[in-house]
């Protein structure tokens, strides 16, 4: 597989390798995928759109960055999609209570997606905002609202406007203090368990 994805003149089978080697060295993976996020052209396209689909699977929150020169404009666009499906993948990893954090950034890049002459960089860009946005996004989106002419388009802003306010009111907030309450016990829950570990080996 190494020697595939190195030297096979096919990027199909490069491609291939990649997933393969994903699969088989599950998040080891991720120093392989770095170096092919480089918004490639031609064939080698598919070689990093497989990179960014892989990361997607096997990598961590952190990861989110690598992806963000190929979540931009000038990215060819199926390759652009595949990064933002990975950034999402990638966002749903994090603890919820650190989501807010992270969908910030990622809201005011979609929110510039809107205005895209691209119609399916626009319909993504809704999709994503009904992950990522804020009330800002409600904003943008509803100015995006008035421009559009495809009833279609306006009734996925209206979802998109819809799954934003859905997800504000059920989002745990970081500061509720039972939540802070149960973080307390499964913190207290480790320790204990750690304080048992000890005691197994001190005995074995």
């Amino acid at each position: 597989l190494l020697t595939a994805l190195r030297d096979d003149p096919v990027p199909d089978v490069r491609a291939e390798a990649l997933k393969a080697l994903g699969k088989l060295e599950g998040e080891d993976v991720r120093r392989r995928l770095f170096p092919l996020l480089r918004a490639h052209s031609g064939p080698l396209l598919l070689v990093e759109r497989a990179a960014a689909a892989t990361l997607g699977d096997h990598g961590r929150v952190g990861d989110i960055d690598a992806l963000s020169a190929l979540r931009g404009p000038a990215t060819p666009h199926d390759t652009r999609m595949a990064a933002w499906s990975a950034t999402i993948k990638l966002l749903m990893k994090a603890p919820v209570v650190d989501r807010d954090a992270l969908r910030r950034p990622l809201a005011r890049e979609a929110e510039r997606m809107l205005v895209d002459s691209h119609l399916r960089a626009r319909q993504k860009a809704i999709g994503l905002l009904r992950t990522v946005g804020d009330d800002r996004s409600i904003a943008a989106l509803t100015a995006q609202r008035s421009r559009e002419d495809t009833e279609s388009i306006r009734e996925d802003i209206d979802g998109a406007i819809e799954g934003i306010r859905a997800r504000r009111d059920t989002d745990p907030d970081p500061n509720d203090a039972a939540l802070q309450a149960r973080l307390k016990t499964l913190e207290s829950r480790l320790d204990d368990a750690e304080e048992d570990l000890k005691a197994l080996q001190e005995r074995y």
